[in-house]
């Protein structure tokens, strides 16, 4: 009778396990890959917005850091004729918004909400996805999600109406009166950090995800009023403060 060999037997082993370990592997890069694309796109574009804004002046307009946009802006010739043809979504300081003006502040919140949320699904757990069609579901799922924050843009959209058109929002689209900022700034954090703290994400869809993202950080959002919303530093800064609190949040 032939003996076994252990060898053959791991070599089963291995190919039984293997494939289901390429899956898992699969389903990461897929995602990565979309998240890092889209959220590489947003900020791109935001960058070429930033020029048509900052080109008539100081990039110190737009808010606190972005004076160090100035030797870029200065020196990215090519870049900032590229951005001239592009259609403005950056709303100036006007007396009156017209459907245009609306539809533009709306594009600039929702790309500036994909610049800094999409960013934080690379660190969320979303196994709710079948092998054959992870493409297609975490498509949804991104979609989804960022439909509930859309939901979110349409406010902030009327609450930078009323403050712009009734002087409050610089050229450089933050509040001018540094004690109403101040102000703001208290109270806001005082929600972030009674708000601040997330459940475990694992089993949610996109929008429901999307929704408990929103009363988890609208203080943060909201802080941009403060600190300009074409404030690309300050965006960034978001973006971390966002991720380190959901793994922190994960640990527990």
């Amino acid at each position: 009778m032939p003996r076994f060999n252990p060898t053959a037997k791991m070599m089963i082993i291995s190919s039984i396990t293997a494939p289901k370990s390429h899956r898992d592997l699969g389903v990461l890069d897929i995602r990565r890959d979309i998240i890092l694309g889209t959220a590489f796109l947003a900020w791109f574009y935001l960058i070429i917005q930033s020029f048509q804004f900052a080109v008539e002046g100081s990039a110190a307009d737009l808010g606190p850091g972005m004076i160090a946009f100035d030797w870029f802006y200065q020196n990215s010739g090519m870049l900032v004729a590229f951005s001239q043809n592009l259609w403005s979504i950056c709303v100036a300081n006007i007396e009156a918004w017209g459907i245009s003006d609306f539809t533009r502040a709306f594009l600039m919140w929702q790309i500036m909400i994909v610049a800094m949320m999409v960013p934080t699904l690379l660190f969320r757990k979303v196994n709710n996805l079948r092998k054959n069609s992870v493409f297609i579901e975490f498509f949804r799922f991104l979609t989804g999600y960022l439909f509930a924050w859309s939901l979110f843009a349409l406010p902030m959209v009327i609450l930078q109406w009323g403050l712009q058109t009734n002087g409050f929002l610089t050229d450089g689209m933050m509040i001018g009166n540094s004690w109403f900022s101040m102000a703001m700034l208290i109270v806001l954090a005082t929600f972030q950090l009674r708000n601040w703290k997330l459940k475990d994400t694992l089993r949610q869809g996109g929008f429901q995800l999307g929704l408990s993202c929103i009363r988890t950080n609208w203080p943060l959002m909201l802080s941009m009023f403060a600190f300009g919303l074409m404030n690309l530093v300050y965006m960034a800064v978001l973006t971390l403060l966002m991720i380190l609190s959901l793994k922190n949040a994960h640990k527990h």
